[in-house]
């Protein structure tokens, strides 16, 4: 005798559940993570062609979702290489912030360069190519000072989806 399946009718909180995955927090923070992944793929496309629009691709990029509870707008990351990052973020589409992020000479963070075009990247690359790709930089009170950027960012940390 043959036994046919019957499928239990699904739940009203099994539909909601459903409808959370698609509509709830989490879809939106994914929504936000491929915006800003698209935003900046666009902008460093569009801004840097010789540059950065030639040596990455949209698939280079990891986005960030808000945290609004610190004021932290989305974001997207990219690792280039030698323990470089570049961040890009955007509040409107008319503001862009593009920073590198470049390991300390020292060995203790990070330094950010700010872009504002791609005349200031070649300068930074050209700086970085005779110094073996670490940034030297000097607080207030001379001498090497990370404390701007201690957290030593990892492939890893940037490429969660939280």
């Amino acid at each position: 005798m043959t036994e046919t399946l019957v499928a239990a009718p699904r739940t009203p909180y099994a539909l909601l559940l459903d409808i959370a995955a698609r509509l709830g927090p989490a879809a939106q923070r994914a929504q936000e993570r491929a915006a800003a992944v698209t935003v900046a793929d666009s902008h460093v496309y569009g801004y840097y062609p010789n540059t950065l629009g030639s040596a990455l691709e949209a698939c280079d990029w990891t986005g960030r979702h808000a945290l609004v509870q610190q004021d932290i707008a989305p974001s997207a990351v990219a690792f280039l290489g030698n323990g470089i990052w570049l961040h890009h973020t955007s509040t409107d589409p008319e503001q862009h912030v593009l920073t590198l992020l470049i390991p300390c000479a020292c060995g203790r963070g990070y330094t950010g360069c700010e872009l504002a075009d791609e005349h200031d990247l070649l300068l930074i690359l050209d700086a970085l190519s005779t110094s073996g790709g670490l940034m030297p930089h000097q607080s207030d009170a001379g001498g090497n000072d990370c404390d701007n950027t201690p957290a030593t960012p990892t492939r890893r940390s940037w490429s969660a989806d939280t």
